[in-house]
């Protein structure tokens, strides 16, 4: 009884003492580390090899990772929305268009290609996506 005690004291500090900058990864979820990362190891999950592909892989998983809700706000004031794709990424995991606009444009950049974002007549923010056409 006295050695599970010492155990149960001892062990959590001795195990996680030293750990720094801890992340775990696999091969059937995207690396949500950084923007980049996340396009492309959802790349790589989905086998893409063309720019079209990668594009299709990197919106199905921003559309798994994140639910169509309520905008989330930066303050309880409801001062300023939160629209940064990392933030809606890792932390809300929830907004409307312009927040999944946001995050595909961001993601998409950082992957290193162009991307804007458009607001047509509909009132809808779109993300615009650019590559290469391979034929």
């Amino acid at each position: 009884m006295r050695l599970l005690i010492i155990l149960t004291i001892l062990l959590p500090q001795l195990c996680f003492a030293s750990v720094t900058n801890f992340k775990v990864v696999n091969d059937r979820w995207p690396d949500f580390s950084t923007l980049g990362n996340f396009g492309n190891t959802a790349a790589t999950i989905m086998g893409a090899t063309t720019d079209t592909e990668k594009a299709l892989a990197m919106y199905r998983f921003v559309q798994q990772s994140t639910a169509i809700g309520t905008v989330p706000y930066i303050t309880a004031y409801r001062s300023a929305a939160v629209n940064e794709a990392d933030l809606l990424l890792n932390v809300y995991m929830l907004h409307e268009c312009t927040g999944f606009a946001e995050t595909l444009v961001g993601v998409w950049r950082y992957m290193g290609y162009k991307a804007r974002m458009i607001h047509p007549d509909s009132g809808h923010t779109q993300a615009d996506l650019f590559w290469r056409i391979q034929i």
